[in-house]
């Protein structure tokens, strides 16, 4: 997907933010899994453009990366999205006073809480910072995601993707 202009987009997210900053919104979404014809989406892959290795070594601090709306990450959420892959370093706004947002509508946490509930999305994981090249065409694969067994917040993971050829 092509992060849009905070300029001119509808959805929200819950803080105020700049302009310039580029958003992954719902729209987008939509379109993108409808262009792909998801109908089972467990898991899902979000390359973002423009696309270049440049993704592998770059300093995020430098200026705002894009990340996700409120609404974005609710409509994944609706749809049972329980693995996200992005090529960002986060689904949040990169300065957010440690809100986190996206994160808390993800595994479904109580905005501002840092208490866990029987209604978390335990099995949901958020993967960030992935880079995939554009040799990976759009379209349906299997994910092994290799987790690291850490008893932590934080793991890290090793995804690979292994296209489905359709007949």
């Amino acid at each position: 997907v092509e992060p849009e202009p905070f300029s001119r987009v509808e959805d929200g997210y819950s803080m105020a933010i700049d302009d310039d900053d580029r958003l992954i919104t719902r729209r987008l979404l939509e379109q993108a899994l409808e262009a792909g014809r998801a109908d089972v989406c467990v898991g899902l892959v979000i390359r973002t453009l423009p696309n270049d290795e440049s993704k592998t070594s770059r300093r995020y601090v430098d200026e705002i990366p894009p990340y996700f709306t409120n609404d974005a990450m609710q409509f994944l959420v609706e749809r049972g999205v329980r693995h996200l892959l992005v090529d960002m370093p986060s689904v949040d706004r990169l300065y957010d006073e440690g809100r986190l947002s996206n994160h808390r509508i993800f595994w479904n946490i109580e905005q501002g809480s840092f208490e866990t509930s029987e209604t978390m999305r335990r099995r949901a994981t958020i993967t960030e910072l992935i880079y995939v090249s554009d040799e990976a065409v759009d379209g349906t694969y299997l994910l092994n995601l290799q987790i690291a067994p850490f008893a932590s917040d934080a793991s890290p993971s090793r995804p690979l993707l292994f296209r489905i050829l359709e007949n």
